[in-house]
């Protein structure tokens, strides 16, 4: 036995028999005592059934080897389970009342409710008695049926709306045991909270995304009227009440007005365009003759420039009444975004390129740089203009789907009747005037559309205004049958109103792929597909340029290093001797650039360097391409373009320093020129999928739905996420370098002893 502290201590290693001893120290002698080893029982099995109450509708559930159950309040569990040995006798502990337990061959089992939370510690000793353990303790908890939750997953803030919108909302709900129904609770200007239920659910059912409108339409709001709502759902058990989701409000505002202002914005913005284009070929003109007058055409150019930096100024603020109005069209924000930025690259390059010909009194350069900005301008114009065209007969087209609508829903509601109600005669009778006045809307607007259009856009949106006269007439006879009580009478004339009607739907729809240059459409975005495929090789075949540039400087920094380490233990050996090392630093010790790379890389460089050139002149020659494509289609700005004329430079200042093994200026323009690249690449995937987008959602009219409280400076925005690229957070060159020669440094020789010793230390 040890000795610690006053006290002995001894070990009695694999006690397999009955032992009696007693301690002994110095004189004196303990009392004796007896140890009894015993193998305690041991679980083998444990089962639980658990039987939910009859509320939840739902089968047992089996559990294996838990401990530990959640379950709703009211279920029954059964337990079952087996001991090792098997004759071994169990003890339950507790509150409550003592539970019945029986065993069945070598199996115990018994049953209890839950209605609250238990404990219940299991005792188990042998059959002698003796040796008696705790098991386990079994947990069980009393889970109280909860109301659902509700999570309102859109609208995910306030609104704004007309009073004719239906607001698209969507609902999560889940419940611990079973949905009964859900729906909407609504009040207008805080009044009493209305229900209308949506949706009933099956039993067993515990959670569902509800999908629904909800229309204002028919609710008698005015502008000004503020609705509130939420979603509900109910237990299926109704004593646990029901879950509501948060409350979302909708202001009710006249949408229309707020368009009648984008328009009227629009089209002053277009007068001033137009001025411009008006005042720089007035200019063009005078620069044309024999002896300018170059002091005036320089005021005057300057006051082109002036003017077109306030024309971007409001063209800003239009776009951001444009974003905050829900019946602009996507297509015509997207248009107009890409004007300004053409409208930006006007006034940073093209007209300060003619200030300085101007200046210079250069006349060809003046002229020239002249035609480019007319160019430009017209352009921008033409792109206007269109643009307008497509939102007009877009809008149209709208009006005059929901007009079809409304006709069929007529049509089908007389459907299989002979007679109807007063009331539901009434109600007819006052949808064939709405929809009459709907019509004579639409046709007031075509017939003012079709003196705008020019006669090459007519020839593809004309529409026969006879077939409105005969709507009218089918709407007349409608009303007529109504007001007599004539339900087949109602519905004849439905259905003939209802077939003019999709037919000018059909027509309109020609306007609209005509006003929306489908074709030319069409033309530019397979164009700028091909543009994209041919950057993406641009820029793999810049990588593999800059990887075998770095090979060579990386083989190049090794060869030196392991020159200068040579070097250093040769001074060092030298200055163990002589006292005196002055003759060391005589002379240079310079390496002339390119002078320590051996043939086979001056090889690799030379035909790096003629590689490098082609690559800068088909870079040159796709930016001449983007360029032409950009004055086709405002989705594509004119600084891609600039891009990879830029890349190209930068390209060819790589290729001559290749040529003289000017290996690191040659590097540092090769990377710039694959950043212009790469950036190019992007503006011009976000062009083509701006593109793409709306022609694939061409017609589609978009809900009458913003925000409450947007701004200019502060608004929820959509569209393509651009994620980071890899080269986005890649260091400088320098830096990286820096790091590759510090790895191939080895450690200061008087630093080596304490690492060895470090390492050593963590190694025993």
């Amino acid at each position: 036995m040890g000795h610690f502290d006053g006290r002995l201590h001894g070990v009695l290693r694999s006690l397999t028999e009955t032992v009696d001893y007693r301690v002994a120290y110095q004189n004196h002698r303990s009392a004796r005592f007896r140890l009894t080893p015993f193998d305690p029982s041991k679980l083998l099995h444990l089962r639980a059934v658990v039987e939910p109450p009859e509320y939840a509708q739902r089968k047992p559930d089996v559990f294996e080897d838990v401990l530990s159950l959640r379950v709703l309040a009211g279920s029954r569990v059964r337990w079952s389970l087996e001991i090792d040995p098997a004759d071994s006798l169990l003890r339950l502990g507790g509150e409550g009342p003592a539970l019945v337990m029986e065993k069945k061959g070598g199996e115990w089992n018994w049953m209890e409710a839950v209605d609250t939370n238990k404990e219940r510690p299991l005792w188990a000793r042998r059959s002698n008695g003796s040796g008696e353990v705790l098991l386990a303790r079994l947990v069980m908890e009393a889970v109280l049926d909860a109301p659902p939750q509700v999570t309102l997953l859109g609208p995910s803030e306030d609104l704004q709306a007309d009073v004719k919108d239906q607001i698209p909302v969507v609902a999560e709900l889940r419940d611990d045991v079973g949905l009964s129904d859900a729906g909407v609770s609504f009040r207008v200007n805080g009044g009493t909270w209305v229900r209308q239920g949506w949706k009933r659910f099956s039993a067993g059912v515990v959670d569902d995304v509800m999908e629904k409108e909800f229309d204002l339409d028919g609710r008698r709001l005015n502008t000004g009227d503020r609705v509130e709502f939420f979603v509900y759902a109910r237990d299926g058990r109704r004593s646990a009440g029901e879950g509501q989701s948060e409350v979302r409000r909708i202001d009710v505002v006249d949408m229309s007005a707020a368009h009648e202002k984008v328009i009227e914005e629009t089209e002053a913005f277009q007068k001033a365009l137009a001025d411009r284009l008006a005042e720089q070929r007035e200019l063009r003109e005078t620069v044309a003759v024999s002896t300018p007058n170059w002091a005036g055409l320089l005021t005057g150019q300057r006051q082109v420039a002036r003017r077109l930096t306030v024309d971007e100024e409001r063209l800003k603020g239009l776009l951001d009444q444009m974003v905050l109005d829900p019946l602009t069209l996507p297509e015509t924000i997207l248009t107009y975004q890409g004007l300004a930025e053409h409208l930006e690259e006007l006034g940073a390059f093209t007209m300060p390129e003619a200030d300085r010909s101007l200046s210079n009194q250069d006349q060809p350069g003046a002229e020239r740089t002249m035609d480019q900005a007319i160019a430009e301008l017209e352009k921008m114009s033409q792109l206007l203009a269109q643009s307008a065209r497509a939102q007009n007969a877009r809008q149209l087209l709208r009006d005059q789907g929901e007009l079809s609508n409304m006709a069929e829903n007529m049509a089908r509601s007389l459907g299989g009747k002979s007679t109807l109600t007063p009331e539901e005669a009434r109600q007819m009778q006052e949808t064939a005037r709405a929809m009459q006045e709907a019509m004579d809307r639409i046709r007031e607007r075509v017939e003012k559309m079709q003196k705008q259009w020019d006669k090459e856009y007519l020839k593809n949106a004309q529409v026969e205004m006879l077939r409105f006269d005969r709507v009218s007439r089918a709407f007349a006879r409608l009303s007529e049958a109504l007001e007599g009580n004539d339900a087949a009478g109602a519905l004849a004339a439905a259905k003939e109103a209802l077939e003019q009607l999709k037919e000018i739907e059909r027509q309109l729809s020609r306007a609209d792929q005509s006003a929306s240059g489908e074709g030319h459409g069409s033309a530019e975005e397979e164009a700028m597909t091909e543009e994209q495929a041919q950057l993406q090789k641009l820029i793999q075949r810049q990588e593999s340029l800059l990887d075998r540039t770095l090979d060579v400087q990386e083989r190049r920094v090794a060869r030196r290093l392991a020159g200068q380490t040579k070097a250093l233990e040769e001074v060092q050996r030298l200055l163990g001797r002589w006292s005196d090392p002055s003759f060391l630093v005589n002379g240079s010790t310079a390496v002339p650039e390119g002078g320590d790379l051996t043939e086979g890389e001056r090889g690799l460089l030379s035909g790096e360097a003629e590689e490098q050139g082609t690559l800068a002149v088909e870079t040159f020659s796709l930016a001449t391409v983007v360029a032409e494509t950009a004055q086709r289609t405002a989705f594509l700005s004119p600084k891609i373009s600039r891009r990879l004329s830029s890349a190209s430079v930068e390209m060819e200042g790589a290729s001559q320093a290749l040529r003289t093994f000017l290996i690191l200026p040659a590097q540092g323009k090769q990377e710039k020129a694959l950043e212009l690249l790469r950036d190019a690449h992007e503006n011009l995937s976000n062009a083509l999928k701006n593109m793409q987008s709306l022609s694939q959602g061409s017609g589609a009219g978009g809900k009458h739905l913003r925000r409450v409280g947007g701004s200019g400076g502060a608004r929820g925005t959509t569209g393509d996420v651009n994620l980071p690229r890899a080269d986005d957070f890649r260091p400088p060159m320098e830096f990286r370098q820096e790091i590759l020669d510090s790895m191939k440094e080895s450690y200061p020789k008087d630093q080596e002893a304490p690492v060895q010793d470090y390492y050593r230390h963590w190694t025993k």
